[in-house]
């Protein structure tokens, strides 16, 4: 922000705060001086705003592979990755006519591992979803799927 005095010259920060508190005592161009503290305050929230979702939208527009590894025991169990920007999907079918629990482990490095358990009743499709925190080049999905033990 800059102050500038009634020749128009800029005035350095010491001077400045000094000229707003004068003007301010004397209730000489208080509204002059609000205005521009709140232009002032709009401008560094935009900025942060954008500086804060800058780093978020290069995780969501990436593209990235996707290897699945099947560990299914033998179960008709469908395994569906749906790679989405930023996210990954993976639709699991029990085919089965009993309830199967599938471990799933993510390897999406530089992001750190990421372990999700998912239960899937007889004839249902259930969704296990990894989010992106940092940009993937590809991504290794383990899935180990077990009858539950009724």
């Amino acid at each position: 922000m800059a102050v500038i005095d009634s020749n128009g010259n800029e005035l350095g920060d010491g001077d400045a705060v000094q000229v707003i508190k004068d003007a301010i005592e004397c209730g000489q161009g208080r509204n002059t001086v609000v205005l521009k503290l709140s232009r002032l305050r709009r401008s560094l929230w935009i900025c942060a705003v954008l500086a804060l979702s800058m780093p978020a939208t290069d995780a969501l527009a990436q593209t990235y592979s996707v290897n699945v590894n099947r560990t299914l025991d033998g179960l008709d169990i469908g395994v569906e990755p749906v790679a989405q920007s930023g996210l990954l999907v993976v639709k699991l079918t029990n085919k089965t006519e009993q309830k199967v629990r599938c471990d799933l482990r993510y390897d999406a490095a530089p992001q750190p591992l990421y372990r999700k358990t998912t239960y899937v009743d007889p004839g249902k499709t259930e969704q296990s979803v990894f989010r992106a925190k940092r940009k993937w080049l590809s991504v290794d999905v383990a899935v180990e799927c077990k009858l539950v033990a009724q």
